[in-house]
């Protein structure tokens, strides 16, 4: 029972983010962002074309380091 509650998720209020956090329109940017390159990276690997699925492969690793 005890272990129960604490798995259980806590939604907390709307407000000011706190330090260290992402606000939500910065996070839904950065995976727009991310899943675009994703699909880039589908596309290169498709063609066959591996300088651009490198590059594009660094660009969604840059993405996902912010």
């Amino acid at each position: 029972m005890v272990l129960k509650h604490q798995l259980r998720p806590t939604l907390k209020s709307p407000g000011r983010p706190k330090k260290g956090r992402i606000p939500s329109e910065d996070l839904e940017d950065r995976i727009r962002r991310a899943l675009g390159k994703y699909e880039e990276t589908l596309r290169t690997q498709r063609d066959g074309d591996w300088a651009r699925y490198g590059e594009a492969i660094r660009r969604l690793g840059d993405i996902l380091k912010q």
